[in-house]
């Protein structure tokens, strides 16, 4: 069989893969964006009708395809091409977010009850009354004062929080958290002066510590994230309250859960693990 009878043949084989590993929306090409030619070759690849399942380290083969994938080493071969290439570019935020793992203490310095949580939680109740020290194993982690990620919002990258006070909390309520997926691209991030996107506009692609001093004053209404994640504080240096920016079009300072329009300074969030 020809080379490109084995891709064929390995494509036609190609399962589905396990919900637990990536959603299904991770392989849609509306969701995955290389450039140029490695675009068309992985839409090639992955778009249409194309399906693939693995569970641990066997494959099952979709019952309509009459290749024997276990008894053909080419198939075999062109398979395992196949998935590494597409791994490549699968979902790599999903993978990174089973690299991510935090744990909270009911007691401060590490001490009484513990929880490991390594996944988004809107409700972490569930498994702890109080928090008051954290260990960061690894990962970024923004961290809710109140279910269903409301209330005051706290930054924690890799490392030790021996109390609420050391992730500039308040008190000793942690009640959900969102895993902060990897950014290794570039960063970007417009303010405007009123609402919609209206006024005065500032572009920036770094730390800012104090957006008095470039803006002339503290107050943005609406902003756009175009790439990488963010963190705006209320003052000057990276104090007072924190909110969590994704990429995306905020219209109104509502729409980052701030209860006013002052943002002291804003920072990129950038994985140290």
């Amino acid at each position: 069989m020809s080379s490109r009878g084995a891709w064929l043949g390995a494509l036609e084989c190609m399962p589905r893969l396990e919900q637990s590993y990536v959603s299904e929306s991770a392989y849609s090409p509306s969701t995955l964006e290389p450039d140029g030619a490695e675009k068309n070759e992985q839409r090639a690849l992955i778009g249409g009708n194309v399906h693939i399942k693995a569970h641990c380290s066997h494959f099952l083969c979709d019952p309509s395809c009459h290749v024997s994938f276990h008894s053909a080493p080419y198939i075999r071969d062109a398979w395992s091409r196949c998935l590494s290439w597409a791994a490549r570019f699968v979902a790599p935020s999903y993978r990174n977010r089973a690299e991510m793992r935090i744990i909270f203490y009911e007691d401060r310095d590490f001490q009484g009850h513990s929880y490991e949580c390594s996944s988004d939680c809107s409700d972490l109740n569930y498994h702890f009354s109080r928090c008051n020290s954290i260990q960061v194993l690894s990962g970024c982690w923004m961290l809710y004062e109140l279910p269903a990620f409301m209330g005051r919002q706290y930054l924690l990258q890799r490392g030790d929080y021996p109390d609420f006070h050391y992730w500039m909390g308040y008190n000793s309520s942690i009640m959900s958290c969102l895993m902060i997926p990897q950014h290794r691209g570039s960063y970007r991030i417009r303010l405007y002066e009123r609402n919609n996107f209206g006024g005065k506009m500032m572009e920036s692609a770094y730390d800012c510590p104090c957006v008095s001093d470039i803006f002339h004053h503290m107050d943005i209404q609406s902003c756009n994230v175009f790439d990488g994640y963010w963190i705006f504080y209320d003052q000057p240096n990276y104090g007072g309250r924190q909110y969590y920016l994704r990429p995306g079009e905020y219209r109104r300072f509502s729409d980052w859960g701030a209860i006013n329009a002052r943002v002291g300074s804003f920072r990129r969030v950038a994985d140290v693990s």
